[in-house]
């Protein structure tokens, strides 16, 4: 009994760690590791063309390509 509930809030705790800030983490590292290269830079413009307008319905407006990393979060919650 209790080592299902300890595995129980394992998971539990598991699917609350990983939110906001760890995806604007990883994803302002993502966009920094491809503005290194000119494609990678290339290809930060081209994804940031296509969120700009999502991003404005969601009201954010400074970094598209990172402030889309948290939109699942913000469906989820």
């Amino acid at each position: 009994m209790k080592s299902g509930l300890l595995i129980a809030l394992l998971f539990v705790g598991a699917t609350f760690a990983w939110h906001n800030f760890a995806h604007l983490a990883t994803a302002r590292i993502a966009r920094i590791e491809l503005e290194k290269t000119a494609e990678g830079q290339e290809a930060v413009e081209w994804i940031e063309s296509l969120l700009t307008p999502f991003s404005k319905m969601c009201g954010e407006s400074m970094y598209p390509f990172t402030e889309c990393s948290t939109w699942a979060d913000k469906i989820k919650s």
